[in-house]
C-alpha cells in the first residue's frame, strides 16, 4: 500500500495555559490512536524546535538562518493509504491546523512492500 508523510507545522501554542496544552497534546494521540487502530500507522515524531542548518560543498553546518515559526516543521506522520485521495481524507482527521497550524501531505517513493 502506497506510504504518506503528513509534515506538521506552525501554530501558536506559545498562549496556551497547561490545561489547553495538555488537550492540544491528546488531540494528536488520538489522531497517532487512529492511525494505530486501522493499520496505517507507519511512524511519526514531534521534532524538537532547535537543530543545525546545512548549506554548502563540502557541508557546512550554522544555527540558521531560521524560518518564521509559521514555516518550521515540527513534527510528522508517516502512514499508508490506498491513495492519494484517501490520504487526505485521513489527514483532515489530524488536529495539525489546529491554533494556527498548516499541514503538507506528500507520498514517499515508497509504494509499500519494502
Amino acid at each position: 500500500m502506497p506510504e504518506y508523510v503528513l509534515l506538521i507545522g506552525g501554530g501558536d501554542f506559545d498562549g496556551l495555559s497547561p490545561a489547553e496544552m495538555e488537550a492540544a497534546h491528546g488531540k494528536f494521540m488520538d489522531f497517532n490512536k487512529y492511525l494505530r487502530e486501522n493499520g496505517r500507522y507507519l511512524e511519526g515524531v514531534q521534532l524538537a524546535p532547535a537543530g543545525k542548518y546545512i548549506t554548502g560543498n563540502p557541508p557546512v553546518s550554522s544555527d540558521g538562518p531560521f524560518a518564521e515559526s509559521k514555516e518550521v516543521v515540527g513534527g510528522y506522520f508517516k502512514y499508508t493509504a490506498a491513495n492519494l485521495d484517501e490520504a487526505l481524507e485521513i489527514a483532515k482527521r489530524c488536529p495539525g491546523t489546529l491554533y494556527g497550524g498548516k499541514m503538507e501531505l506528500r507520498p514517499t517513493t515508497n509504494h509499500g512492500g519494502t
